[in-house]
């Protein structure tokens, strides 16, 4: 893999994983809203991107790995 494929790559996983922590401080102010029906399409909402980042981490993963490289 190229230089700039492997740090794009590094770049998206740690967006990624940016994105994921920055997810998980959701929770705490979500059940202050004292509303299930909102908590709940926010859970909801956060889980669905929680799946689509990690889609997108494996997709990356798989491409490095197709290429050979043992980098991340």
């Amino acid at each position: 893999m190229n230089e700039d494929r492997n740090a794009a790559s590094t770049e998206i996983l740690d967006i990624c994983k940016d994105i994921a922590l920055q997810m998980m401080k959701l929770h705490k102010p979500t059940r202050a809203l004292e509303n299930e029906a909102a908590q709940s399409e926010i859970l909801k909402a956060s889980h669905d991107l929680t799946v689509a980042l990690e889609t997108i981490k494996k997709t990356v993963i798989k491409l490095e790995k197709r290429d050979g490289s043992s980098e991340l």
